[in-house]
């Protein structure tokens, strides 16, 4: 394959500032070679002079023409150009006026209304609700946007830089913004809806149809409202075709319609090769958890069968009756932090023979994955399946976030116990009394280092489950375990 991107910046806004510098190397990392157009000329105090706009994009026309007059975009299997504001006007015109340039695709940040007046294809737009280069919150970017079914991203406040003031808030926007880029260049983003915070270690990945998209932000600050107010990225991609995309093999249908597909090799694919990437370019560090309802329950219950890459599953009302998943998952079990199953009372009592065999199969899969030692919980839901989906799959979320909340404490308090502990045990010449006050710190890390919790602690750090920086000396077996003798021996001595 060989790419070409072309940056196109602004006025003031040069290729090393962020946005371009950093959509410039997500293109160079994905294989695009890179040729950045440079102005020189500009008049001062453009904005708002209709003659110095004027001026100003003749005066780039002209020099992106001349550097682009020995380039052959049709000898590229993919053309991209990137544009910063006038940039954008510039970047519509060489594609409108060269051959091949109807192949092109956009990435317009803060786009003048002028770009619009040339054809644009595949394109993705940014602009912010307070940039006065548009008329601030009288602009027509998103309206123009609209009227040629190119995605919008609107910064709320945002100026022509997209900045707001508020540093932390745009340390997130940045992150959104980027990942959204990464996204369209990878033709993954009419696909993905992202709520929440772009730059959280937390991702909550959830396999959608156009149905449930309409519920996305509700479930979303339905999870929210139950964690807290945790920070977040919910990150919904919708499938095209459910039963193919989502069924591990091919099986019969079980209540009219087509066969199951067996296509979920391909998209865990998907996730594994194009969306994981994309989401970790931002932030290297995240935690997944994949989660889903129905059949997308038994899709997420299965990848983690498949990879090891998820933190926890929040399989709610999983179709587990379908045909062969109870004996797979019992000869592959998830390798997953931890797993949320849940049922409606009401499922199982079915009609149909092989739906009517969810309830014997989800009791199963929870013993089986508890006497495999991966930490299950098993919730009942009143009703039938198809009641309140959204709020049970949200409440199957949260209860996977609080208990990672949870877990996070509890090694945080058993670190501290240690320090303390340690502090007076390592000296030579503690006292009866010293060692009479550490004695409650021992024993709580004597009772946790012996329980189901601390392995499962330490089985989530040896798998990657943990923050990087999260102090975990209470998690080495010969730490605690060191202490523990030591302490003894003082005792003894005494």
């Amino acid at each position: 394959m060989k790419n070409l991107a072309v940056l196109f910046p602004g006025i003031g806004y040069t290729i090393e500032k962020p946005l371009l510098q950093r959509s410039m190397h997500i293109a160079q990392q994905l294989g695009y070679e890179l040729l950045p157009v440079l102005y020189s000329g500009f008049p001062d105090r453009v904005r708002g002079d209709r003659e110095k706009m004027r001026l100003s994009f003749e005066l780039a026309l002209a020099q992106a023409r001349e550097l682009l007059s020995g380039v052959d975009l049709t000898a590229y299997d993919s053309v991209l150009f990137i544009g910063k504001s006038i940039g954008t006007i510039v970047a519509a015109n060489i594609a409108a006026e060269r051959p091949g340039g109807d192949r092109v695709r956009f990435v317009l940040y803060t786009p003048l209304e002028e770009t619009f007046s040339f054809p644009l294809g595949d394109a993705v737009a940014f602009t912010g609700s307070g940039d006065p280069w548009v008329g601030a919150e009288n602009s027509r970017i998103p309206a123009l946007c609209a009227e040629r079914r190119i995605p919008c991203f609107v910064t709320p406040g945002g100026n022509h830089s997209l900045l707001t003031g508020d540093e932390e808030a745009d340390r997130r926007e940045l992150a959104a913004v980027m990942l959204r880029t990464e996204l369209f260049l990878r033709g993954l983003l009419p696909r993905v809806t992202l709520l929440g915070d772009a730059a959280a270690d937390t991702v909550l990945l959830q396999m959608v149809d156009e149905r449930e998209e309409a519920s996305l932000e509700e479930e979303f600050l339905q999870i929210r409202e139950r964690t807290d107010g945790a920070a977040f990225l919910f990150a919904a991609v919708r499938v095209r075709d459910w039963d193919r995309e989502l069924s591990p093999w091919a099986a019969p249908p079980v209540f009219g319609g087509e066969d199951f597909g067996g296509g979920a090799e391909e998209t865990l694919s998907l996730l594994l090769e194009e969306l994981l990437p994309a989401l970790q370019r931002e932030r290297a560090e995240r935690f997944f958890y994949l989660g889903g309802y129905s059949l997308s329950g038994l899709f997420a219950l299965w990848a983690a069968c498949r990879a090891g890459r998820f933190t926890g599953i929040a399989a709610v009302s999983p179709s587990v009756w379908f045909p062969g998943f109870r004996a797979y998952i019992s000869e592959h079990p998830p390798r997953a932090g931890r797993v949320y199953l849940s049922l409606g009372d009401r499922e199982e009592r079915t009609r149909n023979p092989v739906m009517a065999t969810v309830g014997d199969a989800i009791r199963a899969i929870h013993a089986s994955l508890i006497a495999e030692g991966v930490p299950c919980v098993l919730e009942w839901n009143e009703g039938n399946h198809f009641r309140e989906p959204t709020l049970r799959t949200a409440k199957g979320f949260a209860r996977l976030l609080n208990d990672r909340r949870e877990q996070l404490e509890r090694i945080a308090a058993h670190e501290r116990l240690l320090r303390e502990a340690e502090q007076v045990v390592r000296r030579d010449d503690v006292t009866a009394a010293e060692l009479a006050a550490v004695r409650g710190a021992v024993d709580r890390l004597a009772a946790y280092y012996g329980r189901m919790e601390w392995w499962q602690d330490l089985y989530d750090d040896e798998s990657g489950f943990l923050p990087g920086d999260l102090e975990r000396g209470v998690l080495s077996e010969d730490g605690v375990y060191n202490l523990l003798e030591r302490y003894g021996e003082l005792l003894a001595e005494e």
